[in-house]
């Protein structure tokens, strides 16, 4: 007989938290914008406890930061602060990127392709939510499963700079277009087993991120 899975529904907590954060993500808050709790609870019809539990997660994980006089803000880190972020990834994932290459199996490839088809499927979406969740499923199927888990580690702390840039440069269309093109070369590499092209592919991904992040940033600015 087929088992019946029973799924539980999330705490009203986690329910905000992924509210706000797919609100971050769509851009309702700007860089540097101060967010209160009582303007998310009034925004998400809801008490402000659960606004409270999930504003300081999401403090924790450094997409919101906290301020002496009340309440939370955005961050908006300088040009500087992203380039020297990126200096650092661009020391970490293209390891990360060729191990994968020499690991991943047909089932690896399957869910990276998965992750693909989420954000083809949004390509054109005004709002950009639902393909920043793609992109997030992406990278979660492309460094998730490699065997160095003191990788994964430090892959994994760059989190709150990868929010900030799908923020700033995933309501653009051309930008979503060409990271899909990207995506899909850097996937045919690791079905190959081509570690050094898959490598090779994804510093020119990094570069390409800095170059559309610097633009959207310079763009807010206005």
């Amino acid at each position: 007989m087929k088992s019946i899975e029973i799924t539980k529904p999330l705490p009203l907590r986690e329910q905000v938290y992924e509210a706000i954060l797919s609100q971050l993500r769509g851009g309702r808050y700007a860089p540097g914008e101060r967010v209160t709790e009582e303007r998310i609870a009034g925004d998400l019809g809801v008490s402000r406890t659960p606004v409270r539990e999930a504003m300081g997660q999401l403090n924790r994980h450094g997409l919101l930061l906290s301020r002496k006089s009340g309440g939370y803000m955005v961050p908006s880190p300088t040009i500087k602060e992203m380039e020297e972020i990126i200096c650092v990834r661009r020391l970490v994932e293209p390891h990360a990127v060729a191990l994968a290459a020499q690991e991943y199996d047909d089932e690896h490839i399957k869910c990276i392709d998965k992750a693909i088809v989420q954000e083809v499927q949004s390509l054109n979406v005004v709002a950009p939510d639902a393909f920043a969740i793609g992109n997030l499923n992406f990278r979660s199927a492309l460094f998730d499963q490699i065997s160095n888990s003191y990788l994964i580690s430090i892959v994994a702390q760059f989190y709150s700079h990868l929010e900030f840039i799908r923020i700033l440069t995933l309501n653009n269309l051309d930008v979503r277009k060409n990271v899909v093109i990207k995506q899909k070369s850097i996937r045919d590499a690791i079905a190959a087993h081509d570690a050094s092209q898959a490598y090779k592919l994804w510093e020119g991904y990094l570069d390409f991120a800095q170059e559309a992040l610097i633009a959207g940033m310079k763009e807010h600015q206005k």
